[in-house]
């Protein structure tokens, strides 16, 4: 059986016992933490886009969570347009906010960019509050409560939340696969490693960052409907706040760059978190922000290139 094979063998496997869990567990804590551990892999996974392959240290994929879970919930209380359909429309609103927000800020480079996300990020959160009348302000809106109703995504149990979170992780995984593998990935990490020879070699540097910000923010609104809908409840603290924004950046920097490791990195850090927010409650919510980053700085010193990294390079050394 040749490598390839045996590799897709084992994804299926892999697959077919990530479907089965809910069969299996029936805790529905257990259940949360699986789904939440897919949920921030997939946000990592987002955010990889433009932060891992084209090397842009984006500190505004809050902006666009934040713009996907509102635009879906607003739809949905005011003119009763499920989820399903409101979900894309955030996505291209998303969309066309990366393409306005990266128009400006794709012109400076390094902490900088970073920086300036930022800033946006801040104001963005100020203006959902200011306009309270459309957004609820800082008391945030609650999702009306349907019942058991699949075609309005909502559901009595986690289980269809599990599925649904899986589902979408097995999306992201597939689109960060053919971006890694075709010509536009390859640009990307052209860019990534020296923006002046990609430009030298006929690379228009601006045009790809662009496209990998409004391919990156559009996947990141899928995950703000979610959130609204898993937890049905919005407000801008959630949306934008600091924690949601540093989130997917400190899983993948933990995980590694790359394909898998924002599920690495999610694996490790979601569990240990959402237990400790479990078990004490949630004024030691902060502790679990300060695990994160003490974890990101010990791999950053130690381990630069992330878990993964340190896997790819034991592998390596066995199979020599």
């Amino acid at each position: 059986m040749t490598s390839k094979r045996i590799k897709i063998l084992l994804l299926l496997v892999g697959l077919a016992v990530l479907c089965a869990v809910p069969l299996f567990i029936n805790d529905p804590t257990i259940l949360h933490i699986f789904i939440y551990t897919f949920f921030f892999a997939y946000f990592a996974a987002a955010w990889n886009v433009v932060g891992s392959y084209a090397g842009q240290p984006s500190l505004g994929h809050a902006i666009f969570f934040g713009i996907g879970g509102y635009t879906s919930t607003i739809l949905f209380i005011n003119y009763g347009i499920t989820p399903w359909l409101g979900m894309f429309v955030g996505a291209i609103l998303a969309a066309l906010a990366a393409l306005a927000l990266g128009f400006p800020t794709f012109r400076v480079r390094g902490p900088f960019f970073a920086f300036i996300t930022l800033a946006f990020t801040l104001l963005i959160s100020l203006l959902f509050i200011y306009f309270h009348e459309y957004t609820g302000g800082a008391t945030g809106l609650p999702v009306p409560l349907k019942g058991d109703e699949p075609l309005l995504f909502q559901f009595n149990s986690k289980a269809p939340y599990y599925y649904t979170i899986l589902a979408f992780f097995i999306v992201i995984m597939f689109v960060t696969y053919k971006v890694e593998k075709s010509k536009f990935g390859y640009y990307l990490l052209a860019i990534r490693e020296d923006e002046d020879a990609a430009k030298a070699v006929g690379i228009h540097v601006f045009k790809y960052k662009m496209i990998a910000a409004a391919l990156s923010a559009f996947l990141t609104a899928f995950l703000g409907t979610f959130y609204a809908q898993y937890t049905r409840f919005i407000d801008p603290h959630e949306a934008f706040g600091l924690w949601r924004t540093f989130q997917p950046m400190l899983i993948s920097v933990l995980g590694g760059y790359g394909l898998w490791g924002p599920l690495v990195g999610a694996a490790i850090l979601t569990p240990i978190n959402e237990s400790i927010i479990i078990i004490f409650g949630g004024r030691y919510a902060t502790f679990g922000m300060m695990l994160y980053g003490l974890a990101v700085m010990l791999i950053m010193l130690f381990m630069p290139k992330g878990i993964v990294g340190i896997l790819k390079r034991v592998y390596t050394h066995f199979r020599s």
